[in-house]
């Protein structure tokens, strides 16, 4: 028994509130993210953005938790084929 890396796609604006539900149910979340500096209206703005908007690496054990379970947590789409063992 051993855990896998799988591919998370979120509804548009609902990662955080998606890696929040997946962290409740025990679920490691990566969500790479990349900080740096934006111009707004002729101001530099700081700012944190997703490195991969809408996508989110999960860690979990299919034996324990079912991919039907990620798939259907609020903020969740679709949930994609391991990426890794």
């Amino acid at each position: 028994m051993s855990a896998e890396w799988y591919l998370l796609y979120c509804k548009s604006g609902q990662s955080s509130r998606a890696q929040a539900h997946l962290t409740n149910q025990k679920v490691h979340c990566f969500n790479p993210v990349i900080e740096g500096q934006l111009l707004v209206k002729g101001k530099i703005k700081h700012g944190v953005e997703q490195l991969f908007p809408n996508y989110m690496f999960v860690k979990f054990y299919p034996e324990v938790i079912h991919t039907t379970t990620l798939a259907a947590t609020r903020g969740s789409v679709t949930l994609f084929a391991s990426v890794l063992s």
